[in-house]
């Protein structure tokens, strides 16, 4: 299975599973360790999908213009 799928998958069930902590636990220390632990594990994994879907962009242009300049090649040499 693809990576990035797996971890997409283990950032919704820690987001589901706390969400039901929370909604017991509401005192001071719950509130940081749901913005702080939580909320910065959820943040930090946004950011990396996000840097990977740029990424990822990034790279199928490339592998687009370079696929069509093969083709390109390929009819200039048959």
């Amino acid at each position: 299975m693809d990576p990035l799928a797996l971890l997409q998958n283990d950032m919704s069930r820690l987001i589901m599973q706390s969400n039901n902590i929370f909604e017991t636990w509401t005192d001071k220390n719950a509130e940081t360790m749901k913005t702080q632990c939580v909320g910065g594990m959820k943040q930090a994994y946004n950011n990396y999908a996000n840097e990977m879907n740029t990424q990822m962009r990034f790279y199928m242009i490339a592998q687009s213009k370079i696929e069509d300049a093969m083709k390109r090649l390929m009819k200039l040499v048959n």
